[in-house]
């Protein structure tokens, strides 16, 4: 009797440069036999790059993507082995990128899936890991979040089709950072709307917000650094342990309700996956008030900040009161033109305190 091969789970990797990478690669060095795989030449494929049916251990080739240290994770965390495949296109909106658009990064996915199918060996299709939404924030795309609800839907129906198999295929994503780094000056920069619609985005069924990018290490505007890849690989990788294999939400650090105690006092309650709430100054510098900004106050400013760990509360103290209306953001309408990261870029300082460091997304509350 023959052996039964032993399934892969598989993760499928797209969105825009962030997706493909653009560091010089780091993790050349292949995975071990039978634990981690992609398609040769991948693991994430240009749209005119043409896929190879070959499964060949996992090794990132010439850039750095974030599916090493996804893999390297993820294998920590269940031990089962795993492919990534993908494809991605540097700079492109979701109207490019979705089905039927013009960019050809979609039927390439679905090739290659194809071409799993293909492969002898039995495929789980696990999850959807998307890297996007910097050119729709420029844009100012309006309902980014039922894009990427739509952009998953579209993928799990044709992955379904193909295999033979029903499935559902949930999505991870993560919260865009580059504000700042689009040269969007304060007073105009909520034209950049996709970090909040991506927090919206979170609250959706089988879509999962990962963590914030303003804590990394940036090569430049929009582009982390190939260890800031690797490190956003474990972060996707944590939050599927969480939502794969223990069937729990991730909620990240994300404010849940705001307290008014007086006009001249806000308290922002947060979820806090690993308490106690804390400022971290020395991963990511201090842009003023720990990242927390008030507007459309009537002239207001923040006079005081401060931790209320046992109620995973921050307290905001104004100097005079605030009007209906007022606006409080965190780590988005600060840091310099033209830059993103955490010494420069629009970020804040708002943590838990797991290992893996959860730092608070960037978020507006209108009070």
């Amino acid at each position: 009797m023959s052996a039964v091969a032993t399934p892969l789970d598989a993760y499928i990797l797209t969105g825009q440069s962030l997706a493909g990478g653009v560091a010089e690669a780091v993790s050349t060095a292949p995975f071990p036999f039978r634990q981690a795989y992609m398609l040769a030449g991948g693991p994430v494929f240009r749209a005119d790059s043409p896929p190879n049916g070959q499964l060949v251990p996992l090794a990132e080739n010439r850039v750095e993507t974030l599916c090493s240290g996804f893999a390297q994770q993820r294998l920590a965390d269940n031990g089962r082995p795993l492919v990534v495949i993908g494809a991605a296109g540097g700079g492109l909106a979701y109207h490019r990128l979705k089905k039927g658009g013009d960019s050809g990064v979609y039927p390439h996915i679905l090739e290659q899936v194809r071409l799993l199918e293909n492969s002898g060996r039995p495929i789980r299709y696990r999850a959807l890991l998307v890297v996007h939404g910097e050119t729709d924030g420029y844009l100012g795309t309006p309902d980014y979040e039922q894009k990427l609800a739509q952009w998953r839907l579209d993928l799990e129906s044709d992955i379904a089709r193909l295999s033979g198999r029903a499935l559902t295929l949930p999505l991870f994503t993560c919260q865009t950072a580059s504000a700042a780094g689009y040269a969007r000056a304060a007073p105009v920069r909520h034209h950049f709307t996709t970090p909040f619609a991506q927090l919206r985005a979170g609250l959706q069924p089988h879509t999962t917000l990962v963590c914030p990018k303003y804590a990394f290490d940036y090569l430049d505007h929009a582009h982390p650094d190939a260890a800031s890849m690797n490190l956003l690989g474990r972060y996707y990788a944590r939050a599927c342990h969480t939502v794969l294999d223990r069937n729990e939400p991730w909620t990240g650090v994300r404010p849940l309700a705001v307290f008014r105690p007086d006009d001249h006092t806000i308290e922002i309650e947060f979820s806090v996956p690993v308490a106690p709430l804390q400022f971290d100054t020395v991963q990511v510098s201090d842009p003023g008030h720990y990242g927390f900004v008030l507007s459309d106050a009537g002239g207001a400013r923040i006079t005081e900040v401060r931790l209320q760990s046992a109620h995973n509360r921050v307290l905001l103290r104004s100097n005079r009161p605030l009007p209906s209306g007022s606006r409080v953001t965190y780590a988005f309408d600060n840091g310099e033109a033209n830059t993103s990261g955490r010494l420069n870029g629009a970020r804040g300082c708002l943590r838990d305190s797991a290992g893996l460091a959860n730092w608070a997304f960037a978020f507006e509350w209108v009070l």
